[in-house]
């Protein structure tokens, strides 16, 4: 809306926008000035269960008024009337409602005002009087016809041939071992980077009133006109943050976990039908939130992605895979739900010392990294867990077990090369900061089963909602501190 120079035409009804999503949006538009917008409300005053006066009431005018909105009526069946009110008017410095004000079935004498038309198909004998009374040719019987024979051809779609990606990485940041950071911190790190690397499209960035928590205040302040402050309406933010997605721009929508997914997740659905390319950064993910309680631990957002059919979730180790994961997908089309957590996470470090994920390193996703070997235990870990999967590793080897760890940062992406590798070990160990059924258990289960690999299974995550408190404690109220899985693991082996 940058110069108030696009008209656009939303037209829009149900309930007469008893729904709370539209409050956040016009509240939205006021606020950034978008004044080419005209909101178009077929008011009709009926709704599925009867009027919409006796339902519940909507004032639309004295709504979008106190918003700072512009407002009109019209007869909604004069389309010269309705015309005259969707002209653009450049100058415009407020959005504009048009309530255009209709009988609903009109001029069909059985349909008008009766609300179980609202969502009730006609019979096939009384499409033929609706049409009869609107002079219109009945063509049911050909157009079934036509139906039965039809398929639909997958084709590419249209929309993700126009994704933009950014065109540089930028630099790529490397943390040091003794470096002590939180992977939001090289989020907003690696964000200001790629800002700086493509000025001439840096992406936009949506937030909910959390700058300081999700890192993205420096953002802010050094491109403004490329940041949204979309205030607490997060149903409206990931909307509106999707539709920018493919509109020409790289778009990040950055939250907390319980926010981003949990309580967003038919607008994700929304955006996954409409195969948007929005990079979403969920921190404060898992019990590693801690003193923030239970409802705010994201415990479940792998099991809730992986309902949709077009995310890709990502969960990244330490600080230096965060910085290279933030770079992926800006520079790769598609939606991307990276989870981070909250505490300040140790840089993995080689054997011998140096950063596991060092100047060398390339994400590529779905791939799975060895952090360490071993022969009778494979260890799967992801996040905040893979410092900790360690320390498992050398309790174990402390009972004479040998363990490799690996790092699967992409959960939701069991490869078959994986699976194979896994065939070979005495057990197979999920550990995670995730509802032990819904997340990498819950993949790996179904991968092992689908591939007909006969390995034992031991799945250690989240089993039920934590409490308040420093994270350490709460994974050890839940049987997830490392001394306590490895003799829960060197048990397993003694009856295998």
């Amino acid at each position: 809306a940058e110069g108030h120079s696009n008209h656009i035409w939303v037209l829009t009804g149900d309930g007469e926008q008893q729904k709370g999503q539209n409050s956040e949006a016009r509240r939205f538009a006021s606020h950034y000035g978008l004044g080419g917008l005209t909101v178009v409300v077929d008011s009709n005053g009926l709704q599925i269960s009867g009027r919409t006066d006796s339902i519940m009431p909507v004032d639309l005018e004295k709504e979008y008024l106190s918003c700072g909105w512009r407002v009109s009526r019209v007869d909604g069946h004069s389309l010269p009337d309705l015309y005259r009110e969707l002209r653009p008017d450049p100058g415009a410095l407020k959005p504009k409602l048009v309530i255009a004000e209709t009988t609903m079935g009109k001029g069909v004498s059985f349909m008008e005002n009766e609300p179980v038309y609202h969502g009730s198909a006609l019979s096939v004998e009384k499409l033929g009087s609706a049409l009869a009374e609107l002079g219109i040719e009945n063509r049911y019987e050909e157009l079934a016809e036509r139906r039965e024979s039809w398929t639909p051809s997958p084709g590419k779609s249209q929309i993700q041939a126009c994704y933009e990606i950014l065109d540089h990485p930028g630099s790529p940041h490397v943390y040091p071992p003794d470096h002590r950071g939180d992977n939001r911190g090289a989020f907003g790190a690696a964000l200001m980077d790629l800002a700086q690397a493509n000025r001439e499209k840096a992406p936009l960035v949506f937030d909910c009133d959390l700058t300081g928590s999700v890192r993205t205040a420096a953002f802010a302040d050094a491109f403004p006109s490329m940041f949204f402050q979309c205030g607490v309406q997060e149903h409206h933010a990931v909307s509106a943050a999707g539709a920018a997605s493919i509109a020409g721009r790289v778009v990040f929508f950055a939250d907390f976990g319980v926010f981003a997914i949990d309580e967003t997740l038919n607008q994700h659905r929304l955006n996954d039908i409409n195969l948007t390319n929005l990079k979403v950064v969920a921190t404060h993910c898992g019990l590693d939130v801690g003193e923030d309680g239970k409802t705010h631990h994201c415990i479940n957002y792998l099991g809730l992605l992986r309902t949709l059919r077009h995310y890709e979730a990502i969960v990244p180790a330490d600080p230096n895979q965060t910085d290279r994961v933030i770079r992926y997908v800006a520079t790769h089309p598609g939606n991307f739900f990276v989870a981070l957590g909250r505490s300040k996470t140790p840089v993995l470090a080689e054997e011998d010392g140096s950063s596991f994920y060092g100047e060398s390193y390339r994400f590529v996703y779905g791939e799975t990294d060895l952090l360490r070997t071993g022969r009778d235990v494979a260890i799967l870990a992801m996040g905040q867990l893979c410092s900790p999967a360690l320390e498992v590793r050398e309790e174990l080897s402390n009972l004479g077990i040998s363990a490799a760890v690996f790092n699967v940062s992409c959960p939701l992406c069991i490869r078959p090369e994986l699976l194979e590798r896994l065939s070979s070990f005495r057990l197979v160990v999920t550990y995670e900061d995730h509802d032990r059924s819904s997340g990498l258990g819950a993949s790996v289960a179904m991968g092992l089963v689908d591939a007909r690999i006969p390995v034992p299974l031991a799945r250690y995550g989240v089993r039920e909602y934590g409490f308040s408190g420093p994270p350490s404690e709460l994974y050890r109220l839940q049987g997830l501190a490392p001394e306590q899985v490895s003799r829960a693991i060197a048990e397993k082996l003694k009856v295998l």
